[in-house]
């Protein structure tokens, strides 16, 4: 793959040649410009005045676009913001401290301990907020989110800025060097991550503040699910009325839910998941998404502030779990 991407990659503008080939016998070649391309990384919208920010991964784009995101919703006269790190799986750890930046005044964001004294290193943001102090802040986590999205979210949580909603995260907190071995190689362990509490995230995750999991699936809904899939009658439900009305859809649903005793929302959901096929998925659903529908439940009914006084701190939820554990032994 490195001598791959090392052909392909140069100056923006320049053309690169490829032969393409399918099977054994077709060969074509095809001729591409190099260009510096941005993945989308950030989609926002506002719910009433509530701005809703997702972050997919962390590239050198983030940052700005997370700001360019919050500008809007000031103009929007926003009153509160959720950030959705859900099955973010990361990506650049300086993307991940500058958009912490935008959050918090000066102080540690993340500590990085080496196998080497010498190597460890603290990342702390600059003074001064571009998110006001009086915005709450809910994050959305789930075990999709990792490495960088869990310090994120490990920051505001630490620092007091963010009550976090959802599932435990990942617990990738670890950096990791390849070093070539002959005609191999093998990938070394060189230093973990640490929040501002001093809570290792490795292995352990980022629990919320609040727990909120989707339904579990029983052995009997998943096939009476995979039976519907294989049906094939939600496609052909989409090809027959391009594109359906909210009543046809309803009626369609409730006809599913009947035959296949599946849960209303799934249904309605899975329909519209046929139906953004050709275009571009809603940035939210709010009407199967519950652990979205709480944390606006929480910025609405004004117990924000009474349950960011009680939330504790990561480090603090990792030594009563190490003593629940050690009582339970």
């Amino acid at each position: 793959m490195d001598e791959v991407l090392s052909r392909l990659r140069g100056t923006p503008g320049e053309p690169v040649r490829l032969l393409i080939r399918r099977g054994e016998r077709i060969e074509f070649p095809v001729t591409i410009t190099r260009a510096i391309i941005e993945v989308p990384t950030v989609r926002h919208a506002m719910i009433d005045d509530i701005g809703y920010l997702r972050i997919t991964t962390f590239t050198p784009f983030t940052a700005d676009r997370v700001r360019d995101a919050i500008t809007e919703f000031q103009q929007n006269n926003y009153r509160s913001l959720i950030i959705d790190l859900r099955n973010n799986y990361g990506g650049l750890l300086n993307a991940s401290v500058q958009v912490a930046n935008l959050f918090l005044d000066g102080g540690l964001v993340v500590r990085i301990r080496s196998r080497m004294a010498h190597e460890n290193r603290d990342f702390n943001a600059s003074r001064g907020t571009f998110v006001p102090v009086d915005i709450p802040v809910v994050v959305l986590i789930n075990r999709g989110s990792a490495s960088a999205s869990e310090i994120l979210a490990g920051a505001l949580k630490d620092r007091g800025r963010a009550y976090l909603i959802g599932e435990n995260t990942f617990g990738k907190g670890s950096v990791q060097q390849v070093y070539p071995l002959n005609n191999a190689g093998f990938r070394i362990t060189t230093s973990r991550y640490f929040t501002p509490s001093d809570a290792n995230i490795d292995k352990i995750g980022i629990p919320p503040d609040r727990l909120v999991r989707f339904p579990e699936y029983t052995e009997e809904d998943a096939i009476r699910l995979n039976e519907l899939i294989n049906s094939n009658r939600i496609p052909e439900f989409a090809g027959q009325n391009p594109p359906p009305t909210a009543a046809q859809i309803d009626t369609f649903a409730q006809s599913l839910e009947r035959e296949y005793r599946l849960n209303l929302p799934l249904l309605r959901r899975l329909i519209r998941n046929e139906l953004n096929r050709a275009t571009f998925a809603p940035i939210y659903d709010l009407e199967y998404d519950i652990q979205l529908q709480e944390a606006i439940n929480i910025l609405r009914s004004g117990a924000y502030n009474n349950l960011m006084q009680n939330a504790r701190s990561l480090r603090e939820l990792q030594e009563e779990l190490e003593k629940n554990l050690a009582l339970a032994s």
